[in-house]
């Protein structure tokens, strides 16, 4: 009768195809997390990981050598790249596949493949780790020896070091047996979070011999009597095994006694012979499956132990230091048909596992075996395994292949023989034959078999699982999992052993290929529930693609209660994230609802949300204009102080079919005011004379009514149209005006600010445009209101620059109506007219005054300097109360750095007027105001002058900096720059 506790094993009986193993090949892995809080002094075998066990990657055969052919091979460096887009552009260039270097995780590489697809292997186990700089590498388990006598690992993602020969600690009494002497150090690992696991044993240790074809073992004979110790470096940490060689080591070795150091956590045995490690939360942090020996005996077929018992354990624990003490089943090492030697194989496993098998009269957690089972053993048992995989990257991404692959060690023949793939729930320690994740569909079926004989010798075995694999990046899940089962569970040719992801070398992996589906398109235009007039409207959306790669977006026209598209069609290609347009051929008047979904040739995204569009050619009814301030063609309103006028309008629009209302003064720029059918104001400003406001209606298709037109007069039967408040003419203003249509005549006049009189200009200066005849005298001519069109030689009237106010008068031969004032500036030399750049001066493109400048000297933040003007070649000579310090031609003044003032003098243009001056000669006129002060011309408002003709002036800007002049004599004709300062700053000269 067979045993029902077969154990997983790597070697044959004799006689078998496949030779006999040493016992050193003998796998129990049991996983051990790297982030638990544990301090390991002794365990039979442990193992640290923190993503599964690790293996070795599968041989990739290397590409046909071009010297093969003669033809110089061309160098393209290493096939990696940063990052995925990089790696995505570097493939495309290379056409081979990149590796991206930043996606590197412990138990996964990801490729990009020059289609742009992209190739993700995850392992059940780790291949790589980062060592101390952060930098990574790849895991070697094989072992070599230190210069101390201690042997480590070569490249272990735990550091793991094993004991030299070692004296047995003092006041051992017994090799093996609990004593207060401290155990020897015969294993260490690191768990990178900054606590070491340690083994610890209770003897002396012999000096131990590195073996395996890979040197990943180390036997340490006769550690007990007739018994050797046996540690084999794996990918994530050790294992270990005592092997009693013959019948003289078992009443020698009647007890084994370990200690473990598990700071934080706390043990706890159970019926079965397993122990749970549990910390402060009462969270399971571990699991010590109950121990199991095994002789020599092998099924010849299924390569299963068929000689096994439990092994007796006990636990005690004082603090943080756990005994456990083992007892082998004495019956089964005396009996007769017990074949040396013996293995003893306690595991411990701590952490989470991806992969465990269960198999009939298994009643043990097998989620640190190194194997994996499928098919009936011929002794009637059925097994199956479990795996999961992390691969939340493929969510939501095209599939477009993907492998399960599998290293099959052992197989019942040659035979090929099938082997399903299911989706399952999740595997845990607590899975048994009689406890299973839920089974779900078949996703795969493979034939593939090998590891019988020489015929079909071990090796990697896989199955499609492309639908499985698009399954799972339908359900969103970060990890997935599977399960394998013989496809006939009768028949003992289906039996197959496979690693699993606790095995040193060949873990699982899941090769999966995918495209990222590009996403839902973002709709920009027309918006949704909008409205166009235009019958072929264009319709724009944009979406991005994972890949990067350019996208096509597709496009549906529906009427708005349709079942199917009127309509469809798409873009051409664009790139990533930028905008698509088409545009459908003509539609009729109506409602219709549209949408998108985008493509990058490989697969499309699901189609966008719809959005409505009217379709509305018909122009609404048009809005009136009416005010009560300025009725229709009446002279009305009063001007504030700068002589504009303010009225209220109101629009009335059609009650339907409206957006907005549009409007504009005296055809102006439209102004636009929101509204669904309610009238709407507006105070626009303006100057004295005729205006007209035009309404019109605009809906949201963008359809405008008619427009209509609403007439007024502003002032009391006066205006001055031009010249214009603010306008600087350097030598002429144009002169018109507009009056009552009673009105005859009209008269300008001109003034030096508000306490100045009123003066004609000279007839004599003022020369109608219409012949560029002298006007003799005034008034000149109005017709209907308007006066005659005439230009006035301002620089013949005025002998100084400076700020000027100009009037209409009109009459109709009894009684006059006078504009109100507009305020000019006199300026001949243009100095804000443009300027050019031409060699080391600048040319007025106005004027074609030609100005030169320069610093002559700085010293304690004040500075020297000259200017030149081609116009005035005796500026500096013309200075009034100036002296020509470097000649006539050359305006001299200071700068008081500090305070920015480059402000030179005062002078007296009139009773009335002054001018401030600056270093350059050029003025800014300030004319009196009748409210006292002086008020600026027109653009200089952030200036401010106080003073008077008999006393001194101080000028301010708005940024506090203040200037004083005064006259050094009482019979100086100007003030000079006296102090400068800025805000709390004491005065400097200039």
């Amino acid at each position: 009768m067979p045993s029902l506790f077969h154990r997983p094993t790597r070697h044959r009986a004799a006689g078998s195809e496949q030779p006999y193993l040493p016992l050193t090949s003998l796998r129990r892995l049991r996983p051990v997390a790297a982030a638990l809080t544990l301090l390991m002094a002794v365990e039979a075998a442990v193992v640290i990981e923190s993503t599964g066990q690790a293996v070795a990657l599968p041989r990739e055969v290397p590409a046909k050598s071009a010297t093969a052919s003669g033809k110089k091979p061309k160098k393209l460096g290493p096939a990696t790249a940063a990052s995925v887009a990089a790696a995505r552009l570097k493939a495309k260039i290379q056409n081979r596949r990149i590796e991206a270097t930043d996606a590197r995780t412990e138990a996964s590489t990801t490729y990009v493949n020059p289609d742009g697809t992209v190739t993700e292997k995850a392992y059940a186990g780790p291949i790589r780790f980062k060592d101390d700089d952060g930098s990574w590498r790849s895991v070697d388990p094989s072992l070599e020896r230190a210069s101390d006598g201690s042997i480590r690992a070569k490249g272990h993602p735990h550091g793991l070091t094993l004991a030299g020969k070692h004296a047995a600690p003092k006041g051992l009494k017994a090799a093996g047996e609990k004593s207060a002497a401290a155990p020897v150090p015969l294993v260490t690992v690191d768990d990178r979070a900054g606590r070491q696991l340690q083994l610890g044993w209770y003897g002396a240790l012999p000096e131990p011999t590195i073996e395996g074809a890979d040197d990943t073992s180390v036997r340490y004979k006769d550690a007990l009597p007739a018994t050797d110790l046996l540690i084999e470096s794996t990918r994530t940490g050790y294992e270990q095994f005592l092997e009693l060689k013959n019948p003289s080591a078992v009443d020698a070795n009647g007890q084994v006694a370990y200690s473990l150091k598990a700071k934080g956590l706390t043990a706890k045995a159970h019926d079965d012979g397993s122990v749970t490690f549990t910390d402060a939360k009462g969270k399971t942090a571990g699991v010590l499956p109950s121990p199991v020996m095994w002789d020599a005996q092998t099924d010849k077929n299924s390569g299963e132990h068929t000689h096994q018992a439990k092994v007796g354990v006990k636990v005690a624990q004082d603090g943080d230091a756990i005994t456990i003490t083992l007892t082998p089943y004495a019956e089964f090492l005396a009996g007769d048909k017990t074949q040396f030697p013996v293995t003893i194989d306690p595991s411990i496993n701590v952490g989470s596992s991806f992969d465990t098998f269960v198999e009939e009269g298994y009643t043990t957690d097998e989620s640190a075996a190194t194997e994996l089972k499928v098919g009936n053993n011929g002794s009637g048992q059925k097994a199956r395994s479990f795996l999961s995989f992390p691969m939340k990257n493929i969510t939501g991404n095209q599939i477009t292949a993907a492998k399960l692959n599998l290293y099959e060690f052992h197989s019942w023949s040659c035979t090929a023989k099938g082997w399903d793939v299911y989706s399952t729930g999740a595997a845990s320690t607590s899975t048994r034959w009689t406890s299973q994740p839920s089974w779900g569909t078949k996703y795969a079926t493979s034939t593939q078999t090998k590891g019988f004989s020489s015929s079909c010798n071990d090796g990697w075995v896989n199955a499609d699982v492309t639908s499985l694999a698009k399954a799972w990046a339908a359900n969103g899940n970060g990890s997935n999992h599977l399960g394998l089962q013989a496809s006939d569970e009768t028949d003992p040719y289906g039996w197959k052993r496979f690693n699993s992801g606790n095995a040193a070398s060949n873990t699982p992996y899941l090769s999966v290929s995918y495209n990222s589906i590009p996403e839902v398109p973002t709709l920009i235009s027309p918006a949704d529930k909008g409205a166009t007039n235009d019958t072929t409207p264009t319709l724009s959306a944009k979406a991005l693609d994972g890949d990067g790669s350019q996208v096509t977006l597709d496009y549906e026209v529906w009427a708005s209660n349709g079942t199917s598209a009127l309509q469809s069609g798409s873009s051409s290609s664009v790139a990533s994230g930028a905008t698509a347009t088409w545009t459908p051929t003509a539609l009729a008047q109506g409602t219709y609802k549209w949408r998108s979904r985008s493509g990058d040739g490989s697969a499309n995204s699901a189609w966008s949300a719809f959005r409505t569009l009217t379709v509305d050619t018909t122009a609404p009814a048009t809005t009136t204009a009416s005010s009560t301030d300025f009725p229709s063609g009446q002279w009305s309103g009063t001007p504030d102080v700068n002589g504009d006028f303010t009225g209220s309008f109101t629009f009335t629009p059609p009650t339907s079919d409206v957006k907005e209302v549009q409007w504009n003064l005296d055809s102006g720029t439209w102004q636009s005011v929101a509204t669904t059918g309610s009238a709407v104001t507006a105070k626009p400003v303006f100057r004295a004379g005729k205006h007209t406001v035009t309404a019109r209606t605009k809906d949201a298709a963008g359809n405008v009514s008619a427009s209509t037109s609403y007439t007024f007069y502003a002032g009391s039967g006066a205006a001055l149209l031009a010249p214009g408040d603010g306008d600087r003419p350097a030598r002429r203003a144009e002169l018109t005006g507009q009056g009552k249509t009673s009105d005859t005549g009209v008269r300008y006049q001109y003034r030096r600010g508000e306490t100045d009189t009123w003066q004609d200009i000279p007839a004599k200066d003022v020369r109608r445009k219409a012949d560029g005849s002298t006007l003799t005298a005034w008034p000149a001519t109005v017709t209907s209101g308007n006066a005659e069109a005439l230009t006035w030689n301002v620089t013949d009237t005025l002998s100084e620059d400076g700020p000027v106010d100009v009037r209409a008068v009109f009459t109709d031969g009894t009684t006059t109506d006078a504009s109100p004032a507009t305020r000019i500036t006199v300026d001949r030399n243009a100095g804000q007219a443009p300027s050019e750049k031409v060699g080391p001066g600048s040319v007025n493109t106005l004027t074609g005054d030609y100005g030169l400048s320069a610093t002559d000297a700085s010293v304690f933040d004040m500075s020297v300097s000259r200017t030149f003007s081609s116009r005035r070649p005796s500026n500096g000579a013309q200075q009034e109360g100036q002296a020509a310090i470097f000649g006539p031609q050359w305006a001299a003044g200071t700068t008081a750095e500090i305070s920015d003032s480059d402000w030179a003098y005062v002078r007296k243009t009139s009773a009335t007027s002054v001018a401030v001056v600056d270093v350059d000669g050029d003025e800014t006129g300030f004319t009196a105001a009748s409210s006292g002060g002086w008020k600026p011309e027109t653009g200089a408002e952030d200036l401010t002058l106080t003073g008077s003709l008999t006393g001194s002036f101080t000028l301010k800007d708005t940024e506090g900096t203040t200037s004083v002049f005064s006259k050094v004599d009482s019979t100086a004709t100007t003030w000079q720059l006296a102090t400068t300062f800025l805000p709390r700053t004491s005065p400097l000269p200039p």
